[in-house]
């Protein structure tokens, strides 16, 4: 008797367990490499003003991996989280770069950006 009721009792246990764990898929964050084109007269933005944009315009949690570039140009290598169970491709990180809502951080002189995978 005393088995049985044990064997319920943690066959209880294990279900509930299992019910609590969480259903939805982890997505992992996604790595970029980005390459600037500036273009237009003057002096380029510097790698300060660059690593501004970047953050600022990409989601939050958004990771500068290793150290600035020398040239504002690039290569940056960023790592950007997953958004809304959502990784973003590198299509996705050159039309948030480049998009109106960036605007108001996006130098003058950034005509363009490359995005690749490392």
């Amino acid at each position: 008797m005393k088995l049985r009721q044990y064997c319920y009792i943690t066959a209880l246990i294990i279900v509930t367990g299992l019910t609590a764990m969480p259903t939805t898929p982890a997505y992992a964050a996604s790595d970029h490499v980005l390459e600037f084109r500036f273009g237009g007269r003057g002096r380029n933005p510097v790698v300060d003003t660059m690593r501004n944009y970047i953050l600022g315009c990409l989601p939050n949690r958004t990771r500068i991996e290793g150290e600035n570039p020398v040239a504002a140009a690039g290569p940056w290598t960023v790592r950007v989280p997953a958004i809304q169970g959502r990784e973003y491709s590198n299509a996705d990180v050159e039309r948030t770069l480049m998009s109106q809502g960036c605007a108001r951080v996006r130098p003058i002189k950034v005509e363009g950006v490359r995005a690749w995978g490392p």
